[in-house]
């Protein structure tokens, strides 16, 4: 994650997406775009929508070992949001509003 992905999704629309780890998710579809973006170059979506396997599988690679299992319990209390939604973007925005409300202590996005 990081850094490289940012810069690949970004468009011109920072100021509205930079606030995303604060809980700041603003209902805009570029935005919704770009946080699937995001997603997507992390190898998370599989069909356009999140897949729990693969996000697991990223989660054991990429957090802190003292983070996983919180971040787990947020991703299966929040992976079937999507299936509300037709639009991926909208989709995996709204999964991801909700894998932050469910704990924000251990939210990290990108």
């Amino acid at each position: 994650m990081g850094q490289d992905f940012i810069e690949i999704c970004q468009i011109f629309f920072l100021d509205q997406v930079g606030h995303i780890n604060e809980g700041i998710f603003v209902e805009n579809h570029n935005v919704m775009c770009y946080i699937a973006c995001i997603y997507k170059l992390t190898q998370a979506v599989k069909n356009n929508k999140l897949n729990l396997d693969l996000l697991i599988k990223q989660i054991d690679i990429l957090y802190p070992t003292d983070m996983k299992e919180e971040v787990k319990k947020s991703v299966y209390a929040c992976i079937h949001v999507q299936d509300n939604y037709d639009d991926m973007c909208e989709a995996i925005f709204y999964t991801t509003k909700c894998f932050y409300e469910f704990d924000p202590t251990y939210f990290i996005f990108a």
